[in-house]
């Protein structure tokens, strides 16, 4: 196969595609949430958070316990983004040694779900967030239908309010998680407090 592949949602897709995976749009998703649409690696090449040892140490921040910690880690390095998600498809979603892959999954958010409890992540809104990922990219054929509708994510409101803030994944997952926990009132007055406790 190709050494190489464009680090876009659609070359993901078609590679994840012609590589086995029965649901490539949740591999376009992973690599989405996982890398910030393909701008920030947890090692070289590495677009999906696999850890494992001989490869880069990064922080990373992981659920534990009710709270989120921030801990270093060793991330795998690959070759290429080919291998990458080689890898991935490989580990994850074909069947592996005895383990299960989400192949195995009725669709593709039964496949999300799997991942999660599985063990591949430990962020408890995971799942929804790669569902999300999926909708907005428009597959609904992919996407079972009684699925409960997840709402379209609108722009984070504190950006200008948080002095460090800069568009970081990490950043990104903190705002949203958030922004799940709070209704629009609260949100709303959060923002209020928030922009007049950093003044």
């Amino acid at each position: 196969m190709t050494t190489d592949i464009p680090n876009t949602w659609e070359g993901i897709y078609a590679y994840a595609k012609a590589s086995g995976a029965k649901y490539p749009e949740l591999v376009a998703a992973q690599w989405a949430l996982e890398s910030g649409y393909g701008k920030h690696l947890a090692g070289k090449n590495n677009f999906f958070g696999l850890k494992g040892k001989n490869g880069t140490m990064s922080q990373t921040q992981e659920w534990v316990n009710g709270n989120w910690v921030t801990i270093k880690d060793g991330f795998l390095d690959f070759p290429s983004r080919a291998a990458c998600v080689d890898y991935l498809i490989k580990l994850w979603y074909l069947d592996y040694k005895t383990y299960k892959g989400v192949n195995n999954a009725a669709s593709s958010e039964a496949a999300a779900k799997m991942l999660k409890s599985e063990g591949y992540a430990t962020d408890p809104g995971y799942v929804e967030k790669l569902v999300r990922l999926m909708r907005e990219k428009s597959i609904p054929s992919e996407v079972t239908p009684e699925a409960t509708p997840v709402p379209k994510r609108r722009p984070i409101k504190l950006t200008a309010a948080a002095q460090y803030y800069r568009a970081e994944s990490h950043q990104i997952a903190a705002w949203d998680f958030l922004e799940d926990l709070l209704t629009e009132e609260q949100l709303d007055e959060f923002a209020v407090l928030y922009r007049s406790s950093t003044k």
